[in-house]
């Protein structure tokens, strides 16, 4: 059982370490397209200084950037959910 317990406080931090790479308003894969599709939009609607467009190109990248991160992160929330329901099995076996 402490075994599992380890395994699952694992999880935990390789998620929160992840979690610190991600984009902080587009931190959900539904959200990544829109963040792109705004960032994208503003670009071409508004007139903007060459500094805050490379800002604004590098935004888009860190939102692309984040996709295989929270693609991480979900299998990891799985593998995370399967220790749990391992820990529950063991523990109905004892009184």
């Amino acid at each position: 059982m402490d075994v599992i317990d380890k395994k699952i406080i694992d999880c935990e931090r390789k998620i929160q370490f992840k979690q610190k790479q991600v984009h902080p308003v587009y931190n959900k894969i539904d959200l990544i397209e829109d963040g792109i599709e705004a960032i994208e939009k503003r670009m071409t609607t508004q007139t903007n200084d060459r500094q805050t467009e490379k800002n604004l190109i590098g935004e888009i990248a860190k939102i692309k950037a984040s996709r295989p991160i929270l693609v991480e992160i979900d299998e990891i929330r799985k593998e995370k959910d399967g220790l749990r329901g391992d820990r529950k099995k063991v523990m109905e076996g004892f009184p």
